[in-house]
């Protein structure tokens, strides 16, 4: 498969596992990083915390700092499970560990600004990343206030925190917009990144189109190149006999009675007349004959196109070159259906296969052809992302104007399961005008 394009091409890191797992990984670990260092300098290194924490009725200093590191080091690992967990229990058993480990090592500091705004920012900042869209948002908001009324026990009551200087309440006011503006700035580096991924995705995949659509008309012109070669041997053989047996019959006998007639000494005017009538009814004859052989000549296509089984050697090249399922069905169809239809048949699918590798992204294809009720009936439809508005571009256009030619009529969805759908008609009941038409017949 090709490489992506920009700078993940050297990096060979595909933008989803950039923007939405190693940078945000980053940022978390600085800032539980930045937490963990404030937590050091307020209380480790403090060396007047000790007057504090023993007038504390229920914790020690060593209990103090052991709950702090436990219950810090399982958070951290919980929320890099978290970030790159993929299955729903893994998920939720570490959002549950997260929740529980930064609720139980943060509930006794007190300090809003220099420790807990940055874990808990942490916090919602992988939840806003991980869950599907709306339930990250609901999670992220229920687990901000709950977060936010915990820190009412120090309001509340001060004596029971370590923190050194009461809280005032307009400071928690100010941890509350904090909260809020790490949700909405989570919010909005999820949506902006989605997007960028989406572009990214879609312009290696058009890069990886154009790859493919190009080896597979390659291997189209491969393919009616060798057929060609036998076919063209074959018609050239055929268009000899043909001229052999019509052209040189009319000539052979117009030398032959001029031959005969010059050699006659009395010759009538009434034999004259019928010599040249007999000559101009047999050049006439040669004339038609050679111009039907010319419009034969003139209306040749490639051996590939004009067949209906090379809807089997399109639906296989396809398939190996894209690597997409596509699953051909060809009902009660006959084996031929003249020229015209044929060609008709054939192009209109390769374009339909062509639109589902390169606009739709789609992993699987159906192609169902049917006849019923005197109405050729051929179906292409796909699992890729679809449209809300169908926009008749080069593609449908050209199958359009192809099915002119056959009095035939396309039909476009978007199915209910998603995906795209065309849908081709020809009525068969015309099969021999158009093939008069075709040999030039007046």
């Amino acid at each position: 498969m090709k490489e992506s394009v920009g700078s993940f091409k050297k990096t060979n890191i595909s933008p989803k596992i950039l923007w939405l797992k190693i940078i945000p990984v980053i940022l978390i670990f600085l800032m539980l990083m930045v937490a963990f260092c404030n937590f050091l300098k307020d209380y480790f290194f403090n060396t007047n915390i000790t007057d504090v924490i023993t007038t504390n009725l229920y914790f020690t200093p060593q209990i103090f700092f052991i709950d702090f590191f436990v219950f810090f080091s399982l958070y951290f690992l919980a929320v890099l499970t978290l970030v790159f967990s993929k299955k729903f229990l893994s998920r939720l058993a570490t959002f549950i560990i997260g929740f529980m480990s930064i609720s139980l090592f943060l509930y006794k500091p007190g300090d809003l600004f220099t420790i807990k705004v940055f874990v808990y920012s942490s916090w919602i900042f992988a939840v806003i990343l991980v869950f599907p869209k709306k339930t990250n948002i609901i999670l992220a908001f229920l687990c901000g206030i709950f977060l936010f009324v915990l820190q009412f026990y120090f309001f509340l009551f001060p004596e029971q925190g370590f923190y050194i200087s009461k809280i005032s309440f307009s400071e928690y006011l100010a941890f509350g917009v904090s909260l809020c503006f790490v949700l909405v700035f989570s919010l909005l580096y999820v949506i902006l990144v989605s997007k960028y991924v989406d572009l990214e995705n879609i312009v290696e995949h058009l890069n990886l189109s154009v790859t493919q659509l190009t080896q597979i008309n390659n291997d189209l012109q491969d393919l009616a190149k060798i057929r060609g070669d036998e076919a063209t041997h074959n018609e050239r053989m055929r268009i000899t006999r043909d001229m052999h047996d019509s052209c040189g019959y009319v000539f052979v006998n117009i030398i032959a009675m001029m031959d005969a007639a010059a050699s006659q000494k009395d010759f009538s005017k009434e034999q004259a007349d019928d010599l040249f009538l007999s000559v101009r009814n047999l050049a006439q004859k040669g004339l038609k004959e050679t111009r039907a052989t010319l419009h034969a000549i003139r209306n040749m296509e490639s051996p590939l196109a004009s067949s209906i089984n090379a809807i089997y050697d399109v639906k296989n090249i396809f398939s190996r070159v894209s690597g997409i399922n596509i699953e051909l069905s060809s009902g009660n169809i006959k084996k031929d259906y003249g020229r015209t239809v044929n060609s008709v048949i054939v192009h209109t699918m390769q374009e339909a296969l062509t639109n589902s590798i390169r606009h739709g992204r789609a992993k699987n294809i159906a192609i169902n052809l049917w006849e019923k009720d005197n109405v050729l009936i051929m179906t292409v439809q796909d699992d890729g992302v679809g449209t809300k508005e169908i926009v008749k571009g080069i593609g449908l256009s050209g199958m359009e104007e192809r099915l002119t030619k056959t009095y035939g009529t396309l039909e476009t969805s978007t199915p209910p399961e998603g995906g795209f759908k065309v849908t081709i008609k020809i009525p068969l009941i015309n099969i021999s005008l158009m093939e008069g038409d075709d040999n030039g017949e007046t």
